[in-house]
């Protein structure tokens, strides 16, 4: 790494987006769009069009990781709220620069990015620059899990090694292309929020019995289209077959598995669960429901599912809780909201900012899109007792 004291003026070799990147993190305490800084670590380190910079980094990256996580687990534990957590961003850089502009400045906030950061969008070197930069210098606020596609099975194909050998030379982007690779095998697969809820890319598998199940699989760690529950991790969907009953084959994806609604309510019975909360799949909203809103999914990137489709970004906070009467109980409760990003062509417009109160868990889902009342009450945490009534229906 370079000096602490190094020259912290922008490098004039590097690209319009890394210049962009670096002199738009401003030492103040709130955050601006599209101009923000960080400090001279994320100068010294945006300079990604140098391989020596960005192999540099993440090796850095991958150090940095294996420090905080001892015990080589692949599930972390997060207990501090409030917490932000975001879906897939498939190179979508100017959606990573709208949440932190809606939700706060990287540092000030805490996130949880559920994985699936390259590919398919065309920024995703900026992305990927970006969030390890940070995890390493938020080493407690910002937490990266892993996702299909930080694995050299899908990024070889879907567009983030394309990417590379467009802005290196032929030598120089294998490099950094397995350089990328070596540091997403360090990323965990599974985070456990205020101890009741489980955070995946993918999805829940048959052969996750208990949380135990989880800590065996140690990072870093080579994923292979074998059944195991470290795929699941990475791949499983919902099925949308109100038929099926438990988990069977993933034939759209081709590997790993659906699991059911009941699937959903024994896992959260078995694990001491209120919510299980995953990424992988695109939704016009950015976000959906399954098993009775014991499951939600996140879609981070918007205009994914559709030319129009939202992105969602989940707040998660404690508050007191009152009592039927108002009053407060004396204890704490954790409260969800959920972020509504518009599509939008310019970065200064149509941030449009939706904090959905969690108030009344059971109610409808949204079923349109209204710019300007977009509201939905979705209530407190479901108890153990209500997972287990649900299960009888």
């Amino acid at each position: 790494m370079d000096d602490d004291n190094a020259d912290t003026a922008v490098d004039p070799g590097a690209s319009a987006a890394a210049k962009s990147v670096v002199t738009s993190f401003n030492n103040g305490d709130s955050f601006k769009e599209p101009t923000f800084i960080l400090d001279k670590f994320l100068n010294k380190h945006l300079r990604y069009t140098r391989k020596s910079e960005i192999t540099t980094l993440c090796l850095t990256a991958e150090n940095s990781i294996k420090k905080h996580y001892k015990d080589d687990s692949c599930i972390i534990k997060i207990r501090h709220l409030p917490l932000y957590i975001v879906g897939d961003l498939h190179g979508d850089w100017r959606q990573l620069l709208r949440i932190f502009n809606a939700c706060g400045a990287p540092g000030e906030k805490a996130y949880l990015f559920l994985g699936d950061y390259v590919d398919r969008g065309n920024r995703s070197v900026e992305v990927a620059c970006l969030l390890i930069c940070l995890k390493i210098k938020f080493p407690h606020k910002i937490y990266l899990l892993r996702g299909n596609h930080e694995t050299d099975q899908c990024n070889s194909v879907y567009g983030f090694y394309e990417e590379i050998q467009s802005r290196f030379n032929h030598g120089d982007s294998i490099a950094v292309y397995k350089a990328f690779n070596k540091v997403f095998r360090c990323f965990p697969l599974v985070a456990l929020v205020a101890d009741h809820i489980l955070c995946m890319h993918g999805g829940i598998s048959p052969k996750l019995n208990k949380l135990s199940d989880l800590a065996k699989i140690k990072i870093p760690l080579d994923i292979t289209t074998e059944d195991s529950l470290q795929l699941d991790l990475l791949w499983a969907d919902p099925s949308v077959r109100r038929d099926v009953q438990t988990f069977e084959k993933n034939v759209p994806r081709g590997c790993s598995k659906l699991f059911s609604v009941q699937d959903v309510y024994a896992t959260c019975e078995r694990l001491n669960l209120k919510l299980i909360v995953r990424a992988h799949q695109p939704f016009n909203r950015g976000f959906g429901f399954f098993a009775g809103k014991r499951l939600l999914t996140l879609f981070g990137a918007v205009d994914h599912a559709a030319k129009g489709s939202y992105a969602g970004v989940l707040h998660l906070q404690l508050e007191k809780a009152v009592d039927k009467k108002g009053k407060s109980t004396g204890k704490l409760e954790i409260q969800a909201g959920i972020i509504l990003f518009r599509p939008t062509t310019k970065e200064t417009k149509g941030k449009h900012k939706f904090l959905i109160e969690f108030e009344e868990l059971g109610t409808a889902d949204v079923d349109t899109e209204d710019e300007t009342t977009q509201l939905e009450r979705m209530g407190k945490m479901p108890t153990e007792e209500e997972i287990r009534e649900a299960m009888k229906d």
